[in-house]
């Protein structure tokens, strides 16, 4: 539902540059345009509600978009303020510090051919960027929505820098894609083994034998939570699958973010890069060294 949002705030800051366009307001203000927009917004709405296990589904998405809107405090508001626009010039090298540079040089003259198509481009890319930038906790994956159209405002830029900027972004992008390639063959295998990836499946493996006949529930709903129990559910062919932890339960296991005592002993732990997974014990379950 974040990407749904994602979308809407992108489309929604289109729709905002094109209607202040009088050549495109007629067409965007019109009946066809308007009865799409609304059988769009209405998507979420209907299927949030014709599906009885959705109920909290909704309420849920709202809590999470306010709680991002709530800063930890003003030092790390200050530090995504001023990263968040790196990160993104980053995402978007070398082109946009190719840009840059040839800004820099004053070699860059749009022409009336390329101008308005050029100040759309910019506009929607700001009006999309500028609400997860100020967000307190806006991740850079949101802006994906964003990337064509500041990739093609750059283009449109670098392409009004003249031919010897075109040949020098052509060597820097086919440097850039050769680059990617090696990262795809040497560091992709690393990542997957170490963040995203076998490591799942070793975890998997590792709380199925230390569970054994117990039952095991979950109570996380993290990217790292739901890999590891998709892994369990497909190697634990014989047991149903992994259930949300009821209210009440006396004995077994269940997989956790936090180490809550209250909650159940800790039985282990699982590192994956940044994220830690806890399988909690209570009861009989219990009996048994802790790794």
């Amino acid at each position: 539902m974040s990407k749904a949002f994602t979308a809407y705030v992108f489309y929604g800051g289109a729709a905002l540059v094109l209607i202040l366009d009088s050549q495109r307001r007629r067409v965007l203000l019109g009946a066809p345009s308007l009865l799409l927009h609304a059988a769009a917004a209405l998507a979420p709405v209907l299927w949030l509600s014709s599906l009885p296990a959705t109920s909290g589904q909704g309420t849920r998405m709202l809590s999470e978009m306010l709680v991002k809107l709530m800063p930890r405090g003003a030092f790390e508001y200050l530090q995504h303020l001023a990263g968040y626009p790196a990160e993104t010039a980053l995402r978007l090298s070398p082109a946009i510090l190719l840009v840059a540079y040839f800004a820099w040089r004053r070699r860059i003259v749009v022409g009336p051919g390329i101008a308005p198509h050029l100040k759309t481009a910019l506009w929607i890319t700001l009006l999309g960027f500028l609400p997860y930038w100020l967000s307190p906790h806006g991740a850079i994956r949101y802006l994906v929505p964003i990337y064509p159209l500041a990739g093609f405002a750059l283009a449109l830029l670098l392409w009004s820098a003249g031919d010897a900027a075109r040949r020098s972004t052509r060597q820097w992008l086919a440097g850039m894609i050769a680059l990617k390639l090696v990262a795809a063959v040497i560091l992709f295998p690393y990542y997957q083994h170490q963040y995203r990836g076998e490591n799942y499946a070793l975890a998997a493996r590792a709380i199925i034998e230390r569970c054994g006949e117990h039952p095991l529930y979950t109570t996380s709903d993290t990217a790292s939570g739901l890999s590891v129990v998709g892994y369990i559910d497909a190697r634990w062919r014989q047991n149903a699958p992994v259930q949300w932890a009821p209210a009440n339960w006396s004995t077994g296991f269940v997989l956790a973010e936090e180490a809550d005592p209250a909650v159940g002993e800790v039985a282990a732990r699982f590192k994956f890069g940044g994220d830690e997974l806890f399988l909690l014990c209570r009861g009989a379950a219990c009996a048994g060294a802790t790794r």
